[in-house]
């Protein structure tokens, strides 16, 4: 078998980044269920050490840390990483070995000096890291792990209960509509369980005092992992989510909620993320916080757990998917750019990018001047509509189980029933996916009406429309998700109002559909936001993104308000598109960095743009196939209810 030869072939028919490199085995090594050991695979491959080349110090170093990334054969100063077979995610990777002893390396140092004898010659410019001493790493004990499932079962009867509350009243009202097999409960003892778990007050009330309750007496510090402090968090972290507290989700509640926690909240601010249930937050007077910002505090090291406060000062910002470390500090009226990881203290009136985040210049003065007013009537809004979103889910499965239950209305024996509720919970499933799909749609459609470019006070109708889109559109992921990274994606996102053009592919999005537009050929990855709000300041900014043809945005890269991914071009993984860019560039981070890159050509589309009418055809066909969960899904719920 020739080995040189196989890989040309390769090489002619595939994009550059996909060549496999090649090795001859005897034969696959297989685990006992049959599948291959990767483990065992010959990697890195057969090449010429550092030891038998010319190469020494730091270029034998770097020669090893390429070879174990690419398995080639690195052997020569003039070796190219990207002729290896080189791409982004193989440069993350030998950034991250190369961090250890040089933290300020960047995957933008590699594309800059591709050459192996450069790279090295700019390493040896640097200055090292005193050398770091093994650590012994505790593994969690096997007791701890015992209590952390015993744990689960009482965690779980919480989010038990809200269901078992919600079917309580399904079942009432199929035994006065006449149904014969429900059986009356008390409707005090579900009004007891719908104040306490199901009504956002009594939700956050209940959460927020066990939450006090598990954490009293932990201070800023370090604590073993799996030890008692660390256990506490854990559990209190796990009943936020069992309890729903997160679907809070709401401008307005999320303010009291931290407050019930122990944070200190000043007055003004806009609360657009979960606080952590430590506690340990100060956030200053008109201060903004958008969404997905990581508050939690906290982080694993190892066998420890560091816990510490985070502090955001007065008319601060921090930006979506931002991360604030423990101890970490926002100066008054600072800026934290989306997606950065804030380490140590941000100086007042600065602006901060990056991970970690860098000092990037003063905070701009586009945004108004003047603070935006709060009103206590707005407020109550953001609270209601909060309720009211989180309600429309349940809602739509409630028709559900309404068809199941004029289904088996008559149903003369237990036997009859269970046949008869297993039969119609699948037109009881459809319809409450097609119904929270219709109340989506129109809802996202009159929201759109009126919603304007600018800057508006995030209490106001504009910025109440452009909050319930996102929120809108984000529980549409969940509840919705056959209609995600699926072909039917663009004609959703299109009768959203979204302006998608042709052969679009998109996973797991998150826009506001009114403000999008996406050009042929374009792909949007998992977890990508595309034209989120923006906070600042009482205000909220909402502007156009745009995705240029056949642009590509990875996996939980944003397209921020304004911005627009250019024809061809590439925001990597992670990453955020810049505010100005040309035709065909690749840019990685957050601020973005513009990266080298070859453009594949090939000999057509058939593989990537346009492929046949018969792959079309079988994805089609597989892609159905999601309906049985849901269906399987909706079943157990009405399982729950019949027996």
């Amino acid at each position: 078998f020739d080995l040189g030869h196989a890989a040309g072939i390769l090489r002619e028919h595939l994009p550059a980044g996909v060549v496999p490199r090649l090795a001859l085995v005897d034969d696959l090594p297989t685990r006992t269920s049959g599948k291959v050991d990767r483990a065992a695979l010959p990697w890195p491959l057969a090449q010429t050490s550092a030891a038998d080349s010319d190469l020494d110090g730091t270029e034998a170093w770097v020669a090893e840390l390429w070879s174990s990334a690419l398995g080639a054969d690195v052997s020569g100063v003039d070796e190219d990483f990207f002729a290896l077979g080189g791409g982004s995610l193989a440069a993350a990777h030998v950034v991250v070995a190369v961090r250890e002893r040089f933290p300020a390396v960047t995957v933008g140092d590699i594309y800059d000096r591709p050459r192996l004898g450069d790279f090295a010659a700019y390493l040896d410019e640097l200055e090292p890291v005193a050398s770091v001493e093994p650590r012994e790493v505790r593994p969690v004990g096997r007791g701890a792990q015992l209590l952390q499932v015993a744990a689960t079962i009482p965690l779980l009867t919480v989010t038990g209960l809200q269901w078992l509350t919600w079917l309580g009243v399904a079942n009432n009202v199929a035994a006065w509509a006449g149904v014969q097999w429900a059986r009356p409960v008390s409707w005090w003892v579900l009004a007891v369980l719908a104040v306490l778990l199901i009504l956002p007050a009594g939700r956050m009330v209940v959460t927020a005092g066990l939450c006090r309750a598990l954490m009293a007496g932990v201070r800023p510090g370090t604590y073993p992992r799996a030890g008692s402090v660390h256990l506490r968090l854990w559990a209190a972290e796990r009943l936020v989510e069992t309890s729903g507290a997160v679907s809070l989700g709401g401008a307005g509640w999320l303010v009291t909620f931290a407050r019930l926690l122990g944070a200190r909240i000043g007055r003004g601010v806009d609360l657009h993320t979960l606080p952590p249930v430590t506690g340990l937050l100060t956030v200053g007077d008109h201060a903004s916080i958008e969404p997905e910002v990581d508050l939690a505090g906290y982080w694993v090291d190892g066998d420890v757990v560091h816990i510490g406060a985070v502090e955001i000062g007065e008319n601060a910002v921090v930006g979506a998917r931002s991360t604030l470390l423990p101890g970490a500090t926002v100066g008054r009226g600072a800026h934290v750019e989306i997606g950065s990881a804030v380490v140590g203290s941000v100086k007042a009136g600065k602006r901060h990018a990056g991970s970690p985040a860098l000092k990037r210049g003063k905070r701009g003065s586009s945004w108004p001047r003047e603070l935006a007013p709060h009103s206590r009537a707005w407020s109550v809004v953001y609270q209601l509509s909060a309720g009211i979103l989180g309600a429309l889910p349940l809602l739509a499965l409630g028709a559900g189980l309404a068809v199941v239950a004029w289904g088996t209305r008559d149903a003369a024996g237990s036997a009859e029933l269970v046949v008869r509720a297993a039969l119609w919970s699948l037109p009881g499933a459809l319809l409450a996916l097609v119904l929270f799909a219709a109340v989506t749609l129109v809802s996202i459609r009159l929201l759109s009406l009126g919603l304007r470019e600018g800057f508006h006070p995030v209490h106001s109708r504009v910025a109440w429309q452009g909050w319930c889109s996102e929120r809108l559109m984000d529980a549409a992921r969940t509840w919705l998700y056959p209609l995600y990274a699926s072909m039917l994606t663009p004609a959703w996102l299109r009768a959203l109002g979204a302006r998608i053009g042709k052969d679009v592919e998109a996973s797991t999005v998150l826009l506001i559909p009114s403000l999008t537009t996406v050009r042929d050929g374009a792909f949007l990855a998992d977890d990508t936001m595309v034209a989120p709000y923006e906070l600042g300041s009482g205000w909220m900014r909402l502007e156009h993104a745009q995705i240029g043809k056949r642009a590509f945005l990875g996996n939980s890269g944003i397209a921020s308000a304004g911005r627009k991914v250019p024809k061809h071009g590439l925001v990597a993984v992670l990453s955020s598109a810049p505010q100005k860019a040309k035709k065909g560039t690749s840019w990685l981070g957050s601020p973005p960095q513009k990266l080298p890159r070859a453009v594949a050509t090939s000999d057509g589309d058939a593989r990537t743009y346009q492929p046949p009418a018969r792959l079309k055809a079988a994805r089609g066909a597989w892609e159905t196939l999601r309906l049985v969960p849901v269906w399987l899904s909706f079943l157990l719920l009405v399982s729950v209810l019949v027996l």
